[in-house]
């Protein structure tokens, strides 16, 4: 007698359980990159925007007053805040190498977050296979790993930029309300964190149209649909709004100070106008 065929669904099954589990090991790997010697070289602070953020930004903020300066998105700020008054309370602790060592602790989890929305969006665009790469690619991605060694925004509003495009994916192939309203709260929390986010909104809108004009027919289902839809992108605007006022409230509270900072910061960065000594050596050379 023949040995029984394998059902296509038990390969199917087994195969996707292989596929998590080399996934999961891929995680492992790039969790324990990111996490590895926090306290490295002393504590010392080289970033300037670490020194900024943990010396003077956060041991005197909690939520939600204003930040002493809004050129960073508050949302992580506020994040370390609370993990701030959480070893406040601890005892025979040095609280300051503790801040310093979580900070970078929590900067390294986020960015690891960057490697599963990176695998769940190429699950749901192209093959298993790519997923895997990507995610693989990422996990070692010698960027990632050093910024996940200092506490700054740009790991946050990757990962949130991250989770908007992977949102705005399920807002195309499904067109869920649910999904737009993610797509929304990411979009702000993403905002929060860096203010040049900003275009990561083009994913959301241009999710929505791909979805809108999927919907085929004259039936009044496909009208109710259709419909449907727009109402779905008014409530990823209405969310992503309120989320935004949770995440960073002072800037639109204090919107003039906010625009002020924001300007400063982009002077220092972009246009080159302000008179910061990291920059006065590209002064001169080419653009790129």
């Amino acid at each position: 007698m023949g040995k029984k065929p394998v059902s296509k669904k038990k390969e199917t099954k087994g195969s996707k359980k292989g596929l998590f589990l080399i996934f999961a090991l891929i995680l492992l790997a790039g969790l324990i990159l990111r996490l590895y010697q926090p306290d490295w070289y002393h504590d010392r602070q080289f970033h300037p925007d670490e020194r900024w953020i943990v010396g003077q930004a956060v041991p005197q903020l909690s939520y939600p007053d204003r930040p002493i300066g809004m050129q960073y998105g508050s949302l992580p700020l506020y994040i370390l805040s609370f993990y701030k008054d959480f070893i406040n309370g601890m005892k025979n602790i040095d609280r300051g190498k503790a801040l310093i060592g979580g900070a970078r602790a929590i900067s390294g989890i986020f960015d690891a977050g960057t490697i599963v929305f990176v695998f769940l969006i190429c699950m749901l665009l192209f093959k298993p296979a790519v997923a895997m790469l990507a995610s693989l690619m990422l996990a070692f991605t010698a960027l990632h790993i050093h910024a996940a060694h200092f506490f700054t925004v740009d790991t946050f509003v990757t990962f949130f930029a991250a989770g908007t495009v992977y949102f705005s994916v399920r807002i195309y192939k499904k067109g869920e309300m649910i999904d737009y309203i993610l797509a929304g709260v990411f979009y702000a929390a993403a905002l929060a964190s860096k203010s040049a986010a900003i275009p990561v909104g083009f994913a959301i809108a241009a999710a929505h149209l791909l979805n809108f004009f999927s919907i085929n027919g004259k039936t009044a289902a496909a009208s109710e649909k259709r419909y449907k839809s727009w109402m779905n992108l008014a409530w990823s605007g209405l969310s992503a709004f309120a989320a935004f006022f949770a995440f960073m409230p002072h800037a639109i509270l204090n919107f003039e100070a906010f625009v002020r900072d924001q300007t400063a910061q982009r002077d220092i960065l972009v246009t080159g106008k302000a008179d910061i000594p990291y920059n006065r050596q590209y002064l001169g050379t080419l653009p790129y």
